[in-house]
Formats: C-alpha cells, sequence, structure tokens
C-alpha cells in the first residue's frame, strides 16, 4: 500500500511511523524542514504548502492509496482547503483528521473523504482504519 500523509507533526509522524512498521511505503508533506528530517526513515519526504494546488498537482496524487490529511489544531483553514483540492484532484481516497464539527460538515458531502477523530482513539485502532 502506497500512502501520502500530509502534515508530519506529532500525529502525522506517529502514523508515518507504524505504518511503515506494517510494510506500507509511505510518502510524507511538511512545509517545515526540521520535521521532515526527523522523518528521515520514510520513502520519499515533500517540502512543499500543501495549501497551494498546483503543489498538490505536482504530486500525482493519484498514485497513491490513502492519503492522510494531519494538520494540527493551528492549521484548521490549511486542513480544510487541503482536503477539498485532493478532492477535487483525486479519486483516490483521502483520511482527514477533522478539528472541528463545522469542518467535519463542510467536508461530509464529498465521497472520497473519511474521518479520523484521533485525540478519541489510540495509535493502533487508527492505522487499522486506515488499512482497512
Amino acid at each position: 500500500m502506497k500512502i501520502l500523509i500530509i502534515g508530519l507533526g506529532s500525529l502525522g509522524s506517529a502514523l508515518a511511523r507504524k505504518l511503515v512498521e506494517t510494510g506500507a511505503e509511505v510518502h510524507g508533506i511538511d512545509l517545515n524542514p526540521s520535521r521532515l528530517r526527523k522523518n528521515n526513515f520514510l520513502q520519499k519526504t515533500f517540502q512543499l504548502d500543501a495549501c497551494l494546488r498546483d503543489e498538490l498537482v505536482k504530486l500525482q496524487p493519484d498514485q497513491y492509496d490513502r492519503i492522510l490529511v494531519c494538520f494540527g489544531s493551528k492549521y484548521e483553514k490549511c486542513n480544510l482547503l487541503t482536503s477539498l483540492l485532493l478532492a477535487e484532484l483525486t479519486k483516490t481516497e483521502i483520511i482527514v483528521e477533522y478539528l472541528s464539527e463545522i469542518q467535519k460538515e463542510s467536508l461530509e458531502g464529498i465521497a472520497t473523504i473519511k474521518f479520523l477523530k484521533p485525540r478519541k482513539s489510540d495509535i493502533d485502532s487508527l492505522i487499522n482504519s486506515i488499512l482497512s
């Protein structure tokens, strides 16, 4: 399975590490170069702004089996915008860490989007839901 994780903060990094341990090919995106260095176990990393459509197009999102959007709480607008852009660009399943109920409600009508509420689950159950 080939997975792209957008946002390599605490949740994105933890998911990336566990997914790599399961044998998945995992690529990661973050704007912060130190987060990319901390995740040097990933097969590929990209330093780019995932809120920009042109940047996402370059990634060829259709090549992935799953795309995880894992921005932290101070990036709620980026989380929403990136999710909407990806839904426009690909039929790949997008799994979003939603940060508020209004954000979830804004994305619920998009067929390719599933939701994570990580603060209510442990990392192993999150991995199982991503891989299923």
